[in-house]
């Protein structure tokens, strides 16, 4: 159906008054209806993606901090570590071991030990302790079983990680 021609026949009768009103209505219709599919969800979009860049500015805020923490932390002077012989004899006497090492090598940074009977519960608190407060890490393990029930023979080599 062609719609030109009686809106032409209709625009040919109207007076000048009804053909302002229709053409009014039109644009208000219009222009809700730009409304409704167009400015209004911009707007909620807009809104949104306000919020999203606030909560996210609060987030690089907090991680920021976090970061600064983290480097002052790492910048703190730590104390200069202690000799590695001394370090390991005191652990040893403090943790009752002294006496089962049958050998204690210590130069520069590194503490090579063995203990021919160890019960192995007692020598991975001694690791531990090692790495915790003398700051010393095994870089070699040899570890051979007993005939004793949790006993074994022991070689480690200790040593400090390298300087970052």
């Amino acid at each position: 159906m062609r719609l030109r021609e009686p809106l032409a026949a209709w625009q040919a009768r109207a007076s000048p008054r009804e053909r302002w009103l229709v053409g009014t209505a039109l644009a208000l219709v219009l222009a809700a209806a730009g409304w409704a599919w167009v400015l209004d969800p911009l707007q909620r979009d807009l809104a949104a993606t306000g919020d999203a860049a606030r909560d996210a500015r609060a987030a690089l805020a907090r991680a920021q901090g976090q970061a600064d923490a983290l480097a002052g932390l790492a910048r703190a002077s730590a104390p200069a570590p202690a000799a590695p012989g001394p370090a390991t004899e005191r652990l040893l006497a403090q943790r009752g071991l002294r006496a089962a090492v049958t050998s204690l090598q210590a130069r520069d940074a590194r503490v090579d030990l063995t203990f021919e009977a160890i019960d192995f519960v007692a020598l991975t608190g001694f690791v531990d302790a090692m790495g915790r407060e003398a700051r010393l890490f095994p870089v070699e393990v040899l570890l051979a079983a007993r005939t004793t029930p949790g006993s074994v023979r022991a070689e480690i080599a200790f040593a400090r990680p390298p300087a970052r």
